[in-house]
């Protein structure tokens, strides 16, 4: 990921929050004060301090990942605004298996690997 320069000199505390925000907690602010060790309801208070350093990371991350995100968006219409149906190829294993929402369904996916 992109890190910007930094504005500001951050706590030890500070810097961790903001990894686990952009990182292990997927975005979730609660869930990466936690992370970074700070009181559960005291979120809050974590975000309006660091409101800009969020800022920066999360420009960073766009510029990152929109032109895929958008690229997977027009590819998934048709020029006339419909949805594509397309066919993928299983690739069946136990891990790749483990998590997937058709392993089950025999009528969506008769390569699922229990």
């Amino acid at each position: 990921m992109l890190v910007p320069e930094k504005t500001k000199q951050l706590t030890e505390k500070q810097e961790s929050f903001l990894e686990n925000l952009f990182g292990q907690a997927r975005g979730n602010p609660r869930e990466a004060a936690k992370l970074a060790g700070y009181d559960e309801n005291g979120y809050q208070k974590v975000i309006k301090s660091l409101k800009q350093e969020i800022i920066e990371r999360a420009e960073g991350v766009l510029a990152t990942h929109s032109p895929k995100a958008v690229m997977g968006m027009v590819n998934a219409f048709d020029d006339d605004g419909r949805y594509v149906v397309k066919d993928y190829e299983t690739n069946p294993s136990k891990k790749s298996c483990r998590w997937c929402e058709f392993k089950n369904n025999k009528e969506l996916c008769k390569d699922g690997v229990k």
